[in-house]
Formats: C-alpha cells, structure tokens, sequence
C-alpha cells in the first residue's frame, strides 16, 4: 500500500467516525446528512471509475471491470441519493446487509488462514460473526420499533467498527517480494 493510499485511508477511518458521532449525537436528523454525503461520494467515485475507462482502461487488459465498477458505483451513488428524501432506514439495511456479506468473507478468510497456521484467524472469525450479528439485531429492531432509533445506533457502531479496522490496515506494513 502506498502512502498516499495509506493517507486516504486514515483520512476515511476518521470521517467515518465522525458520521457516527453525528448518528449518535441526532440519530434521526444525522441520517440524511450522511445518506447525502455517501451518495456524493459514490456519484463521484463513480464518474472517476468511467472517466478512467474511457481515458486509460478501454485498452488495457481487464479494463472493462472499471467499466462496471464505474456504472454499479454510479447507480449506486444514485439509488441511496434517491433515500434522502425518503426513510433512511433502508440505507441501513443495505448497508447492515453488505457487512453481512463482508462478514461472511471475513470468516471464510478466517478459515482459509486457520489452514494455512496463521495465528490472525481468531481476529477474522469474531469480526464475521460481529457484521453478520449486526444485520440481525438491525432487522429486528426495525421490525420491532416503529422509530428507528436502536438501529441508528447499531449503524453507528457499525461505521466505527469498519473505521477501525480500516484505521488498522493502513497501519500494517507491507511485505514486499522481489522478483529477480
């Protein structure tokens, strides 16, 4: 990993705790600034991934993942950008079911290390179990609470969670090999 992308990555840790403060401190308002925010981003990361397609990538070896990577980035970026103007408790869900889905590699990654004899594989299999947890306790509470609140909550230590462990790996050296 680079420095830059390492920068980037302490920088993202950090603006994502910071929409979990937002979220605990006014749960119900905080969501539409930060469906707004997530929605900007993925617009924007979006517009780059298909600007690089058709500038670099179009003739390069794999160039068209950048193309559907730009165009599922992009109509993503729209639909939650769609959400702020209605509840924000299906931006919540989505997300809570994509850590869930993060969460199941996360334990399929843990026991491909657990094979291989790596002592890391403890740390993977608790943070599986974690996301995957975190979508039931948030379907539930949607369903048993008519105000989402508990769920803001949850989607709030879920951002912090992912924070971290992003704050986590850009810190972790990286091994080089080099080729004669």
């Amino acid at each position: 990993m680079t420095r830059t992308k390492r920068i980037l990555n302490i920088l993202k840790s950090i603006l994502m705790i910071l929409f979990a403060l937002i979220l605990v401190i006014v749960p119900v308002d905080g969501i539409i600034l930060v469906i707004v925010f997530v929605a900007f981003g993925l617009i924007i990361k979006g517009l780059g991934n298909l600007i690089y397609y058709f500038q670099m990538a179009r003739s390069m070896v794999g160039g068209k993942i950048m193309l559907y990577r730009g165009i599922i980035t992009l109509d993503l970026g729209l639909f939650i950008g769609n959400l702020a103007t209605r509840q924000g408790i299906f931006l919540i869900l989505c997300t809570a079911a994509i850590n869930a889905v993060a969460g199941v590699f996360s334990i399929l990654k843990a026991f491909e290390s657990k094979k291989i004899g790596s002592s890391q594989w403890i740390i993977s299999l608790i943070n599986g179990i974690l996301m995957i947890s975190l979508l039931f306790v948030v379907i539930l509470s949607w369903i048993f609470q008519k105000e989402p609140t508990f769920a803001m909550y949850v989607f709030a230590f879920e951002l912090v969670l992912s924070a971290l462990q992003k704050f986590i790996e850009s810190l972790k050296k990286t091994a080089i090999a080099y080729i004669p």
